[in-house]
């Protein structure tokens, strides 16, 4: 068991390799790639290659929620409908469901859910760069 809300299911599809850091892309299903920003040591120390099961963990802090897809420098953005809006004193918690139903969750301020206008039934996307995406085997 893992403390983060988005664990995700998926197998490798490609592996860059460099020097000391390598990007891993994983296919999580609907046309779906997440890529995750993994140390070498990482790479060689899960023994991760292509077609190779593995979970995908974003913690829920790290996501972004947008109107639309941007043009910016976060590999990950991922389309989908707002299905769950959990508000709090300061921040809320937003799920964001895909055509596939993967669900993709946001720990987002107060501020930032009222200033989008985010609201249940709307399109979004969840938006997080590779280095807030951990693999496990």
């Amino acid at each position: 068991m893992i403390g983060a809300r988005n664990v995700i299911k998926g197998k490798v599809k490609e592996i860059k390799k460099g020097a000391i850091n390598g990007i891993v892309k994983v296919d999580v299903g609907g046309g779906i790639i997440v890529s995750s920003n993994c140390s070498m040591e990482s790479i060689e120390q899960l023994n991760l290659t292509e077609g190779k099961e593995v979970q995908v963990i974003i913690k829920a802090m790290g996501v972004m929620l947008a109107n639309e897809k941007l043009n910016i420098g976060a590999r990950n953005q991922i389309e989908g409908t707002v299905c769950e809006i959990k508000k709090g004193v300061v921040n809320s918690i937003v799920k964001l469901k895909t055509d596939n139903g993967l669900i993709i969750t946001a720990n987002l301020s107060l501020e930032s859910v009222d200033e989008l206008g985010i609201k249940e039934g709307q399109k979004a996307v969840a938006i997080f760069k590779a280095m807030n995406v951990l693999l496990m085997v």
